[in-house]
């Protein structure tokens, strides 16, 4: 069985920064959250030794080369997937996807300059630079993160290179910034 130190420590070894998240549960357990992660051998065997039981955060975007899609079924995410299907093609499903413990999946994409965290669909959101994620073999409430058995990573499958029609997409979800009537910035979403 891997241990989520092991787990990490392997992650690390892939040029994937990570972080401690407090056992149970999605917080971090340090300080500065996603600017701790690292892939720094010692300080993440520190971190599992202060607790074996704290789950495993991996940061998004460019520090870690990788974009997320986050499907979450609890807020309609499966819907929100099929709809962005639809809208911008099928993927080639040659990446790692994740299984999460909600019953969502992670779909993992090598990261491209530009593209930054979004809502894609309803309850489908793009992880990038400044999130981050868990990852196996973290749980909450005795449901595992579990790579999907086809496509995981630790049997050597690399993320995915995202789609020229996907990157249009992703960058034209982003959200700009304008000045309202009365000249104070209105923002987009909060990702």
């Amino acid at each position: 069985m891997t241990t989520k130190a092991d787990a990490a420590l392997a992650y690390a070894s892939w040029g994937w920064h990570v972080l401690p998240v407090l056992p149970n549960a999605k917080t971090p357990a340090t300080r500065h959250g996603v600017n701790d992660a690292t892939t720094d051998p010692e300080q993440i065997k520190r971190w599992w030794q202060e607790n074996p039981d704290y789950n495993v955060g991996i940061a998004a975007g460019a520090v870690s080369g990788l974009i997320v899609c986050d499907i979450d079924p609890r807020n309609g995410g499966n819907d929100g997937w099929r709809d962005w299907l639809d809208a911008n093609g099928d993927h080639d499903d040659d990446g790692p996807c994740q299984l999460t413990a909600g019953g969502g999946q992670h779909w993992l994409f090598a990261y491209v300059d530009g593209v930054r965290s979004c809502k894609l669909e309803q309850g489908v959101d793009l992880l990038s630079d400044g999130r981050y994620f868990l990852a196996f073999p973290s749980e909450i409430n005795g449901n595992t993160y579990e790579w999907e058995a086809s496509s995981d990573p630790f049997d050597g499958v690399a993320p995915a290179t995202l789609k020229t029609r996907w990157l249009n997409a992703m960058q034209a979800q982003r959200k700009s910034v304008v000045p309202s009537a009365n000249g104070n910035l209105i923002q987009g979403n909060r990702n």
